[in-house]
């Protein structure tokens, strides 16, 4: 009998969801099981999802984010991500983001990073200022 991996399906079902909708099913969920809403709310938004933003809402993010920790933070983004923030940036922020990308730099000051950028993410989501389409074939413009 397969396994079926539950908190992977409610991530799953989670982000198929509005953002209202998201959070009156969390807090369901924390009434019942406040750990596990915590872990969901914690791994809702990837950094691999920023992608799907607009280029209006990620010029927004990059005023409210220092280049340095948002540059850190694609460290953990895969490669697609990292190209796709290195191709619509100027020339001197590339430059600056691929410095933190090459040069060494202590994983505690990476997740640190991480932590920041998602954190201004999460709460922009959670306002309306930023909306990801996490629909692959269809990228915000």
């Amino acid at each position: 009998m397969p396994q079926i991996d539950g908190f992977n399906q409610a991530l799953k079902l989670l982000r198929s969801l509005a953002p209202q909708e998201q959070q009156r099913l969390l807090q369901a969920i924390e009434k019942k099981d406040a750990k596990m809403a915590a872990q969901l709310k914690e791994n809702l938004i990837q950094i691999d999802d920023l992608i799907y933003m607009s280029t209006t809402m990620t010029l927004d993010l990059l005023k409210d984010v220092p280049l340095e920790i948002f540059a850190r933070s694609l460290r953990l983004a895969n490669k697609e991500t990292r190209q796709y923030f290195l191709q619509m940036v100027s020339k001197g922020m590339k430059k600056e983001i691929e410095e933190q990308l090459q040069g060494p730099c202590a994983l505690e000051k990476i997740l640190e990073a991480h932590n920041q950028l998602m954190q201004v993410v999460t709460k922009k989501v959670n306002d309306g200022a930023i909306i990801l389409n996490l629909e692959k074939s269809q990228r915000q413009v």
